[in-house]
């Protein structure tokens, strides 16, 4: 199953998967793309018969969703969505890399028109009135993959 897409800018509100203090979050300059969450249906674990669902978000450079995305978590869940602003809890890593806890923060883009995908600048960013509606505290609290659960994505 695949849901619509929507243009955001994303704030990641953790590295390595420590919280990042609320002044770099402010000072960090967003990510803009195209937004997805699939639910995909992975191969059963070892020693079960059912298969396992996985809720995938990945950030796009495009619509066409052509090639890797630029940013995905897995398992994830919408922790809070309100006004123009989504927070989004999942697992980062794959290719290699160490799995762990990931948050972001997205800003849905309402402009009608064609989006320019490029990220705004941070002097952009900061000058924009959302950039100051980041909550804090954010409840980011990420679930754990189970041990016996398969990776969403390679």
């Amino acid at each position: 199953m695949q849901n619509g897409d929507m243009w955001v800018d994303v704030v990641r509100l953790r590295r390595d998967g420590m919280k990042l203090p609320l002044e770099t979050v402010h000072a960090a300059s967003p990510m803009r793309g195209y937004l997805t969450i699939d639910t995909v249906v992975l191969p059963p674990p070892p020693g079960e018969e059912r298969h396992v669902r996985c809720d995938i978000a990945r950030l796009w450079l495009d619509r066409s969703s052509a090639g890797s995305p630029f940013g995905a978590l897995e398992y994830v869940k919408v922790s809070r969505a309100g006004g123009a602003g989504l927070l989004i809890v999942g697992l980062e890593g794959g290719h290699g890399a160490d799995v762990h806890p990931q948050a972001w923060w997205c800003r849905v883009i309402l402009d009608d028109a064609e989006p320019v995908h490029s990220s705004p600048t941070e002097s952009e960013w900061q000058t924009t009135s959302w950039s100051g509606t980041i909550p804090a505290p954010l409840d980011d609290v990420v679930p754990e993959r189970p041990a016996d659960r398969p990776r969403a994505y390679s």
